[in-house]
């Protein structure tokens, strides 16, 4: 159990040094993967819709393959063939990770200036102003909610558009769920 504290730390710093949305998305998936991991140790999975919607539920939240060695219908029969005071144990575990979680939640005003502005994104901002004012530039992220972040942080604009100003820069938002090749065409070196 250790070791994976130790991994979810881990993880948890790497999205936090990626943008506070990436960190943010990932307190929120664990803390929805605690409270089914409750209910499972509580014995709250009656019937098989149930125990279906539990392992679909660990599948469509793991975009980043954190659980790929992990077979959620055998963690759910093991906790199954737990005694009570076992169970027990698994339930205060989760509770004070929920306050773990809770408590990381709470943090986020640390990591942002008293105006609710991002210093990283105020710094990315100034340097397509200014020293890049230009250049055609393009971005890389770890993580998808960094950049969907970075998009709508400099053009107001969710995601989803995926095209935006910023001045009078172009800005094209893209990532490997989202591709459209007549948003990267618009990047092309002779646009």
């Amino acid at each position: 159990y250790r070791n994976a504290g130790a991994l979810i730390t881990i993880l948890l710093f790497k999205r936090l040094e990626s943008s506070l949305a990436a960190f943010q998305q990932s307190i929120h998936r664990l803390k929805e993967r605690e409270k089914a991991m409750k209910k499972i140790a509580e014995g709250g999975i009656d019937s098989p819709n149930e125990r279906q919607d539990i392992m679909d539920f660990f599948a469509e939240r793991d975009d980043e393959g954190e659980l790929e060695d992990v077979d959620i219908d055998e963690v759910i029969d093991a906790v199954e063939g737990l005694d009570r005071n076992e169970r027990k144990e698994i339930t205060n575990d989760v509770e004070e990770d929920l306050i773990d979680l809770r408590e990381l939640e709470n943090k986020d005003e640390e990591f942002v200036h008293e105006d609710g502005t991002d210093a990283k994104v105020e710094q990315l901002k100034d340097l397509l102003e200014n020293d890049l004012k230009d250049e055609k530039v393009l971005i890389f992220t770890q993580y998808v909610p960094t950049a969907e972040y970075i998009f709508e942080k400099l053009t107001g604009s969710s995601g989803s558009s995926q095209l935006a100003q910023f001045g009078d820069k172009k800005i094209g938002f893209v990532h490997g769920d989202s591709f459209k090749r007549e948003v990267v065409n618009q990047f092309a070196p002779n646009s």
